[in-house]
């Protein structure tokens, strides 16, 4: 076999040309690699600040009322997780390739690659030490109230102190509105006037930064990897959302240039925003860093995740479509309309298997088989049961299993009665979600 066309395609990738265009692409790749790597590092300081101050952290009245009695060693071990995430995405940055954002302060941006690792090694050397302090603290029988506020005191005074530190959380700030979209910020530069433009950009980018870090927890759930670890990341959405209803409630809706439907659109996102987070943190999160069943903490932080981005990205789309009626949400998340899509036929579905079990209700005293019923369940358990929350597959099953088991027929009604109970507030669960607030459901056509 002639190898000529062997030797030329070798020759052809030898010549200066080639290997420059090589190198060229896997500088590209090395950077943004690392421009990721940064930008999680830095969203990773931002979550363990936030995680320090126990206002952003998820409480109900029972837990603030026995806060001088707790025993902090479960967030003594979340903060020594998130310590040690950050040190390994430090150690693993090259500080001579460092590729900044660009509005980034200079403090990392400009120093050559001695400079960069001499601003490096303190934030190093500090979140060693308290990944040190931690292992100390978690020695001790318990982690008291006093031991887990001076240690977050401590540490927060000490990263302050840290130029890298505070260049770092800038960078990830920055990033993330970087990476959004530019017709989101493009629509901002039109409005008028502008401290308006002004106003929405600083919303918009809030809600962009928002959406980064439930990313990330997002990532974890795919992954399967430990969900505790998260906390830090929805701690700093608390945060981030409180500063984001005081913008709206103390200057965006006192501006005397905004319209009514904009007005509207504002005050209903603060509302919004402020009930999504009651669900969250005063509910759905509350324990969770003391809890041990998997299924439990999975169910839990899909669902808090589930709620927050679904929130935040509704929201997105409705401010941008009050200035531009024409606005696609597709444009920003790719999976807006799937999730649009999936929401009405489960929805659908879930009112079509309502029905069918309420008339297995009343007709349970004739005899009649329940073989269509249980061909229907086991169909919705093939398909639309995906697009339910993990924390609602449990229940189901276990009442598809009774109705299997069932053989009594007073048992059986009994049976039915729960489900259809069970099913009729899933229903309206599915029904209050964010994506559907523009799809109201017509009951009457579908009624089989």
């Amino acid at each position: 076999m002639d190898g000529s066309s062997d030797r030329s395609a070798s020759e052809d990738l030898a010549t200066p040309e080639a290997a420059s265009t090589r190198t060229a692409e896997e500088t590209s790749t090395a950077q943004l690699a690392q421009t990721n790597s940064t930008r999680e590092l830095g969203l990773w300081l931002l979550a363990l600040h936030s995680f320090l101050n126990l206002r952003n952290h998820p409480l109900g009245e029972s837990e603030r009322a026995e806060l001088l009695q707790r025993d902090f060693a479960p967030e003594t071990r979340v903060a020594q997780q998130t310590l040690r995430r950050c040190l390994r995405l430090l150690l693993t940055l090259r500080p001579d390739e460092i590729v900044p954002a660009s509005n980034t302060p200079p403090t990392l941006a400009s120093d050559d690659g001695a400079a960069k690792s001499e601003r490096l090694a303190p934030l190093v050397e500090v979140l060693g030490d308290a990944h040190g302090l931690c292992e100390a603290l978690l020695a001790a029988p318990r982690v008291s109230f006093h031991a887990w506020g001076s240690y977050s005191r401590l540490l927060a005074r000490e990263l302050a102190q840290v130029d890298a530190h505070t260049s770092l959380m800038l960078n990830a700030r920055a990033q993330s509105l970087l990476d959004q979209q530019p017709e989101l910020f493009t629509l901002t530069e039109r409005l008028t006037p502008d401290a308006l433009g002004a106003d929405m950009h600083t919303i918009f980018a809030r809600l962009a930064l928002m959406l980064d870090e439930l990313h990330f927890v997002g990532e974890t759930l795919r992954r399967d990897a430990p969900l505790k670890q998260t906390l830090p990341l929805f701690t700093l959405v608390h945060e981030e959302a409180r500063t984001l209803i005081d913008l709206i409630e103390r200057r965006a809706l006192s501006a005397d240039e905004l319209s009514i439907s904009a007005r509207t659109e504002l005050d209903g996102v603060s509302y919004a925003v402020g009930m999504e987070l009651c669900k969250v943190f005063a509910h759905e999160l509350v324990g969770l860093a003391s809890l041990r069943d998997p299924t439990i903490i999975y169910a839990r932080i899909e669902n808090a995740h589930g709620l927050l981005r679904d929130c935040f990205q509704q929201i997105t789309v409705a401010l941008a479509q009050v200035f531009d009626p024409a606005f696609d949400g597709a444009r920003l998340f790719q999976t807006f309309h799937t999730r649009l899509e999936q929401s009405l036929v489960l929805r659908s579905d879930l009112w079509m298997l309502l029905e069918h079990v309420r008339r297995m209700e009343q007709e349970a005293d004739q005899p009649r088989p329940l073989t269509p019923l249980l061909a229907r369940l086991d169909a919705f358990q093939a398909s639309s049961m995906a697009h339910l929350m993990f924390k609602d597959w449990e229940a189901f099953e276990r009442f598809v299993h009774e109705l299997k088991e069932g053989k009594d027929p007073t048992e059986l009604k009994s049976a039915l009665h729960r489900f259809g109970t069970f099913l009729e507030a899933l229903f309206s669960q599915i029904n209050m979600r964010a994506v559907l607030a523009d799809h109201p459901f017509d009951y009457a056509t579908s009624i089989e």
